[in-house]
């Protein structure tokens, strides 16, 4: 089979056409995957829009809250806006 390619028998041989061998297999794989589409991009929806807030930063103003149950203002309020009343510790949300 060898001699009618133009290429003599034995390992030279062999060792022409075993690169072609797998040129011919990637090709053939490459064939298979576009025939069942897994080559192609699939079609997403794009992202939703970026949703703005209501308000622009920095116009709110400052907020006077008092305490629910004595109505004292807050004086102590931690990092989570969560004031403990002084007069009669009631605990509420400052926000």
């Amino acid at each position: 089979m060898f001699t009618m390619l133009g290429v003599g028998g034995g390992s030279f041989g062999i060792a022409f056409l075993a690169p072609l061998c797998f040129v011919v297999l990637i090709l053939i794989v490459f064939g298979v995957l576009a025939a069942t589409g897994v080559l192609q991009r699939s079609n997403l929806p794009p992202p939703p829009p970026i949703q703005q807030p209501m308000v622009p930063a920095g116009t709110q103003g400052p907020i006077a809250l008092s305490c629910p149950n004595c109505g004292a203002p807050p004086v102590n309020v931690d990092r989570f806006g969560v004031a403990t009343c002084t007069y009669c510790a009631t605990r509420f949300i400052v926000r």
